[in-house]
């Protein structure tokens, strides 16, 4: 918070009473600078003379692994942030890209919006798969459709509700047996 008072009167000069108990507010609301958090990580492969061979560390704890070679690996926010915005926000791969690289500083291209969009697909198999087994076993479910556009297509997204766990599923029929999947 800033506070902004004149110095002295604007007429003649003289010195003012701080009696203002209302001022006028001017709330200024901005994003702060985005810079992407790289850390590079150097993996040494040390000869060995005695066995004749080269010897590399263990794979260092909290690093993603990518492709081997020099390779840039996205972090999970950032795998996240592209999920967020191809899954939710329905952008196409290179609007993510472009908006990836112009406001975050992160430099992508559209197959590797792919690769993200795989990665964070498979971190969620599991639990996934766990939210569907425990609204399957439950006694009561609320349950309901709505039309979905898949691959130019009509399928259906199909909503399953319980007390504790909601799952979606999109399905190409709108049949009883969608329902019960």
């Amino acid at each position: 918070m800033k506070d902004h008072e004149p110095d002295a009167c604007d007429t003649c000069g003289g010195p003012l009473e701080r009696t203002d108990s209302a001022p006028q507010r001017v709330q200024v609301v901005e994003m702060p600078p985005i810079v992407p958090d790289v850390t590079e990580n150097r993996i040494h492969t040390l000869w060995c003379p005695h066995c004749e061979k080269g010897v590399r560390p263990p794979w260092p704890e909290g690093v993603p692994q990518g492709a081997f070679g020099d390779c840039v690996v996205f972090g999970p926010r950032v795998q996240a942030t592209v999920s967020l915005l191809t899954g939710v926000y329905h952008m196409g791969k290179r609007p993510a890209a472009e908006f990836l690289g112009s406001v975050l500083g992160i430099e992508m291209t559209e197959g590797t919006v792919c690769g993200a969009e795989a990665a964070t697909s498979e971190a969620l198999a599991v639990p996934v798969a766990e939210a569907h087994e425990y609204v399957q076993a439950q006694p009561v479910i609320n349950a309901d459709e709505t039309g979905w556009r898949q691959r130019r297509g009509k399928a259906w997204v199909w909503v399953a509700v319980t007390a504790l766990v909601t799952v979606f599923r999109i399905h190409l029929h709108r049949s009883e047996e969608a329902a019960k999947e």
